[in-house]
């Protein structure tokens, strides 16, 4: 059972996304919640909250680009991408075995590059394979096509960085504001319903562990 308030960002929105995903694309998952007062309208305010905080957290990386520019601190954006960028592809390395033709077009061979240009650069090979073939997207237990779509903005603005010479402390303090509004209204959304989906499925583990809610041993 996942400790929501406990996770890091990216855990949470991983979490979440497979607790909100994979209800919503299970018919008895649906109906079972629905009679503990779980709509599918529900399922699509966690899902709406995912993207905002998503959307907040590319926000915030676009803005510190900025910020570190200004004071020589480049590397900060740096290490948001290749944070996420390195967790990211171990999760597609998990739904795409060696020898398959996904694990080729998605460059998952061997380790992430450790020098800024060509871990930037296959950040962006990654990224931009999956938004060209969204079919790819929905295994990756960590990803939705709007999250790849802020992870390739996010590679953008890291690249850049190096000509940016602008100064927006207060607009990251504003951004950094409202990703924490964001990410307390997810891990607030994601627990209430984690627990009621509990008692809706307590004699169906197998779908418990399809959301991820079966308790640590």
């Amino acid at each position: 059972m996942p400790y929501w308030s406990r996770m890091s960002v990216p855990a949470l929105i991983r979490a979440a996304d497979v607790l909100y995903t994979n209800a919503k694309g299970d018919p008895e998952i649906v109906a079972k919640l629905a009679l503990y007062k779980i709509p599918e309208a529900t399922l699509d305010e966690g899902l709406a909250l995912i993207a905002t905080v998503t959307g907040a957290s590319s926000d915030l990386g676009a803005e510190k680009v900025d910020v570190s520019q200004a004071t020589g601190a480049v590397q900060q954006a740096t290490q948001s991408v290749a944070d996420l960028f390195t967790e990211d592809r171990d999760l597609a390395r998990d739904a795409y075995p060696q020898g398959s033709d996904e694990y080729e077009a998605l460059g998952l061979a061997g380790s992430p590059p450790r020098a800024r240009a060509k871990l930037l650069g296959a950040a962006a090979t990654f990224y931009g394979a999956l938004q060209r073939r969204p079919a790819l997207v929905d295994p990756i237990a960590s990803l939705t096509p709007e999250a790849v779509t802020a992870r390739l903005a996010a590679v953008t603005e890291a690249g850049s960085a190096d000509t940016t010479k602008v100064d927006e402390k207060g607009d990251v303090e504003v951004v950094s504001a409202d990703r924490k509004v964001a990410v307390a209204a997810l891990r607030k959304h994601a627990s209430k319903t984690a627990r009621t989906a509990k008692r809706a499925l307590k004699d169906s583990p197998q779908l418990r562990e399809k959301l991820g809610l079966l308790e640590r041993s």
